[in-house]
């Protein structure tokens, strides 16, 4: 009855989470084997990203942080990112950073 269906859909739920988790992590090393992008190819993949976390988030989940702030970096212009240089934290937001710089050849 109810209590199964219950059961039931909190094991999608799960089930979805682990997915999109696994999917945005490998998204995520995949953007990081990218060796250069043109201005074109850089918005591209920022809108894919965005694409990709709305719909994830549709589906009540939520994407990898590391793939927002990709997402994020992506957006800036140049003088965005070389301001945000001096600002990062040594942190995973400073290797994504330097991804992203990478991958836009700055």
């Amino acid at each position: 009855g109810e209590e199964r269906g219950k059961g039931e859909s909190d094991f999608a739920l799960k089930w979805i989470g682990s997915i999109c988790r696994a999917a945005s992590s490998l998204y995520l090393q995949r953007i990081t084997q990218i060796p250069s992008l043109s201005l074109s190819g850089s918005k591209q993949l920022c809108s894919d990203i965005d694409y990709f976390v709305n719909v994830v988030t549709a589906l009540g989940t939520e994407t990898e942080e590391g793939l927002k702030r990709v997402g994020h970096f992506l957006s800036c212009s140049k003088e965005e990112l070389l301001l945000l240089q001096d600002t990062l934290p040594q942190s995973e937001d400073r290797t994504l950073f330097q991804v992203v710089l990478s991958l836009r050849q700055y």
